[in-house]
């Protein structure tokens, strides 16, 4: 019994109620506390950042060597003459040194013609644009899109016309059917019964047909589709094949163009682009690191067989100085006199030192020009006919010799260019794909006709059933209509009633027959661009390439044309760009440039040359400090990077460094680096967020959950696509919200869908 405590009173049951809510609170707070202790110890700790915006810093580095600076070259303007020379061979030169100016009513002249040239380059590439878009535009199916689009609607038409001149009919139907007698109802369902039935007849008919010329069709569009892509197939062959042959051929082609090119610029007088193109064609001989080396080596012999000739000059002047001075003390001396033929003796002693001297210096000269012409015999070959042939096109520029151009053309397409025993297996291979091109086009036309003719053949059968089945179902609405007219006055009425139903169901038939049509037409002709498709590329990448190459064109005249006006601004002097000694200069005063001649100036600094990825060209420019660590050397060098050039070989650039004054030993190695801070992105968040799968790039974000303990996190996937990255942090596409946590580092691994929770961790 359920007693009550009389100072509470409270009866037993609440009390005990009381107690075991008491003890389940008890128990809800020490899981919960014991739910919390296991979640810190089993639930992974996460740090997180939200995307913010960021720099990226690129530490450009390499490794690389002491080397002495390259001479420079400083660039010559042919057809321009030489006002006047401020420096001479051997003379000491700092950066901003005049070395000499051009005559400026000349100059003037030549800029009018360099911006005539790089207008007509404008016009050249203009036309180029506009004949690409013309093609783009005209390269539509506009015409045919219309007609189906036309057809369609001309088909809805005739089915709304049809479905009201049905109503008209079923109306006039039903006030006649509203007067039969029993009998003549019952012949009129009769008839009527006939009437559907011929009608279903003539349905299941088309019906029919239709599928079987929709799969005739379908057939026949396979056949298209297979054809094309089997002759694609074929074609790409052919072009694989032919690339390769083409490669076998490339330096072969790639010289007679720099040879063509090369005539070109003698028989115009342009001696600047005449040595630049022979530059070209002595790189593509020999390959750009042996042509540096045997270049190396002339330099080098041109340069002892220099020293030869001075000496030898020397060697004269002071030989005919004691020559003199011998004659003079000799003359003193009377024949008579019997210290005559001593003195005679000492003489002629001399004559003959002199002589050994002089041949002995002659004969240096003759070595050092043997051993200048010994480093490439055939680098002297093509140099010696080459210059021989453009200087006799330049005087001739209307005129050919046969032997000159034979000996120029054998000299550099010589039989070492072409692999002869690849280039036959090639062209073998060629002839094979054509053939295979040819077989399969071919076969597949015959399979396109076969599915063509089967398509006619199946159309034209159905044309004949569909006509006599229509046929029968005609003469059974004939028949309900003499029963009608038996019994009903107004017979034009209905007559003019069921002549505009069958003639609304003729132009239904029509308009849908016409949509087929249009709709072949325009699939046809799909299928006849898709053909076309190819042809379509090829000439869009040449006039791609075309304007491509127009740009550099046009870049290259603006270029040349806003030196000549620096030039013209700066009164026609030129002026040393780097310090240095002038160790050549051709150049007169009042002499008329031709394009040959040479101002040298080599640099009295070193400079440090390494090479980076190619990947990193848009960040590295001319001006960068660049901090080099030699070998040995305890603090790094700071430097200026003061030349760019791609390495063919090692598919990379090379960077040249001037570096400050100091000891350097030439070939010393080291490493450099050439840091660069880019603008500030958006959407930049830390490499270390970035994770990988299959499935492509992608972040883990934290989401706030509510659970019957308490709010939670967990991990969720977000894809993301990097756009640039660094060593430290990445940018990212705009996908996630600025007020998103991303899951930066964890002390375990985790897992989409993880409970994870925030905070620090060691």
């Amino acid at each position: 019994m359920n007693k009550v405590d009389n100072k509470t009173g409270r009866s037993q049951l609440q009390k005990k109620a009381g107690k075991y809510l008491a003890i389940f609170m008890i128990l809800m707070v020490l899981f919960t506390a014991v739910s919390r202790i296991s979640a810190s110890l089993t639930v992974p700790l996460v740090s997180t950042q939200k995307a913010s915006k960021s720099t990226l810093t690129y530490k450009i580095g390499g490794d690389g060597r002491i080397d002495s600076a390259n001479a420079v070259y400083i660039d010559l303007f042919a057809n321009l003459q030489v006002a006047e020379v401020y420096v001479k061979k051997g003379q000491g030169v700092k950066e901003g040194d005049r070395l000499f100016c051009y005559d400026l009513e000349q100059l003037k002249e030549q800029i009018e013609e360099a911006e005539n040239e790089y207008e007509k380059s404008k016009s050249a590439y203009e036309k180029v644009v506009l004949t690409a878009s013309l093609e783009n535009e005209s390269a539509d199916g506009s015409e045919e899109e219309k007609a189906v689009k036309r057809a369609k609607e001309d088909y809805q038409e005739a089915k709304d016309s049809y479905k009201e001149a049905k109503e008209k009919y079923k109306e006039k139907l039903a006030l006649i059917k509203s007067t039969l007698s029993k009998t003549q109802k019952e012949e009129y369902e009769k008839a009527q019964e006939e009437y559907d039935l011929a009608k279903q007849a003539y349905e299941e008919t088309k019906e029919t047909y239709e599928k079987q010329v929709s799969d005739a069709k379908a057939t026949y569009s396979a056949a298209l589709e297979t054809k094309e892509t089997g002759i694609k197939e074929a074609k790409e062959e052919l072009a694989e094949v032919q690339s390769e042959l083409d490669e076998v051929l490339l330096k072969k082609t790639t010289l007679i163009q720099y040879m063509n090119v090369l005539e070109e610029h003698a028989k115009s007088q342009k001696y600047s682009e005449m040595n630049t193109d022979l530059e070209n064609i002595y790189v593509t001989y020999f390959g750009k690191s042996a042509y540096a080396e045997i270049k190396s080596k002339i330099s080098d012999a041109q340069s002892d067989v220099t020293k030869a000739e001075n000496n030898l000059k020397a060697v004269k002047a002071r030989w005919k100085l004691t020559m003199e001075e011998a004659k003079r003390e000799l003359a003193k001396v009377d024949s008579s006199d019997l210290e005559y033929d001593s003195a005679l003796n000492r003489y002629k002693l001399q004559q003959l030192e002199e002589e050994n001297a002089i041949q002995e210096a002659s004969d240096a000269v003759d070595n050092a020009k043997k051993q200048l012409s010994n480093i490439s015999t055939k680098y002297t070959e093509i140099s010696e006919v080459a210059t021989t042939y453009f200087y006799y096109l330049a005087g001739n520029p209307l005129g050919s010799d046969a032997t000159l151009y034979k000996k120029y053309s054998t000299a550099i397409l010589d039989s070492s260019i072409v692999d002869e025993t690849a280039y036959r297996a090639k062209s073998k291979e060629v002839e094979k794909a054509k053939k295979a091109v040819e077989d399969v086009t071919k076969e597949q036309e015959k399979l396109v006709e076969k599915a063509k003719s089967a398509v006619n053949n199946i159309t034209t059968e159905k044309k004949k059933v569909e006509e006599k089945e229509k046929a029968v179902m005609e003469k059974k609405a004939k028949a309900m209509d003499e029963l009608l007219d038996k019994v009903y006055e107004d017979k034009d009425g209905i007559h003019a009633a069921r002549e505009s139903l069958e003639a609304q169901e003729d132009a239904v038939e029509t308009a849908k027959r016409a949509l087929e049509d249009a709709e072949d037409r325009l699939s046809d002709y799909r299928k006849s661009k898709s053909l076309e498709t190819k042809n379509e590329e090829i000439n869009s990448k040449i006039a791609k390439l075309e304007m491509e190459q127009l740009e550099k064109d046009i870049e290259a005249k603006a270029e040349v044309l806003e030196t000549l006006n620096q030039i013209y601004d700066a009164n026609g002097e030129v002026l040393a760009n780097i310090d240095g000694l002038v160790t050549t200069i051709d150049i007169e005063q009042r002499a008329m440039l031709v394009g040959n001649e040479k101002v040298i100036i080599t640099p009295s600094c070193s400079v440090f040359v390494g090479s980076f990825e190619k990947d990193y060209l848009e960040y590295v420019q001319n001006g960068d400090e660049v901090s080099c660590q030699i070998t040995g050397w305890k603090k790094s060098v700071s430097g200026e990077v003061i030349d760019i050039t791609y390495n063919i070989e090692g598919d990379c650039y090379d960077m040249t460094a001037k570096l400050p004054e100091g000891d350097y030993a030439p070939g010393a190695v080291g490493q450099f680096v050439i840091t660069k801070v880019t603008e500030r992105y958006d959407n930049c968040i830390p490499i270390t967020a970035l994770r990988s799968d299959n499935s492509g790039t992608y972040v883990f974000a934290m989401r706030e959950i509510s659970t019957v303990l308490g709010k939670e996190f967990k991990a969720y996937r977000v894809n993301v696509v990097v756009d640039r990255k660094d060593y430290q942090t990445a940018v990212i596409n705009d996908i996630l919200d600025s007020d998103e946590e991303i899951i930066i580092g964890s002390n375990r691994n985790i897992m989409e869908g993880d409970r994870v929770r925030k905070g620090t961790y060691e």
